[in-house]
């Protein structure tokens, strides 16, 4: 079996990121959940390269798909939409938790101010 370029660079690239993402892990960069999440999503990007097609007509087959391009565009985007999805409701909750941190440091400082005078 010979195999393409990208069947032997994408598993590569893959490791050096779930060597990276273990690295943030134990680094308190990242938390348990997101890094498995990571690790995942780096071994199935390695596993579809090395082994395209049986990987890709099982998810075909799973997603009920007669084509396995389809299957794996269709997945691949539902992915990116659950990925864009939590990074909103992170950045909502980042910002909810500046507008409270300013809002209480405005009323230590407006506090302060007024025990000054």
């Amino acid at each position: 079996m010979q195999l393409e370029i990208y069947q032997w660079l994408a598993p590569l690239f893959s490791i050096v990121l779930i060597f990276r993402t273990v690295r943030q892990y134990f680094s308190r960069n990242k938390g348990l959940v997101q890094a498995l999440i990571w690790m995942l999503l780096w071994i199935g990007i390695g596993i579809i390269a090395l082994l395209p097609v049986p990987t890709t007509s099982a998810i075909a087959s799973f997603l009920g798909f007669d084509s396995n391009v389809n299957a794996i565009i269709f997945a691949g985007l539902g992915l990116l939409y659950l990925l864009v999805f939590s990074m909103f409701s992170t950045i909502n909750r980042l910002e909810s938790q500046v507008t409270e941190l300013v809002r209480k440091l405005a009323k230590e400082n407006a506090t302060q101010q007024n025990v000054e005078k």
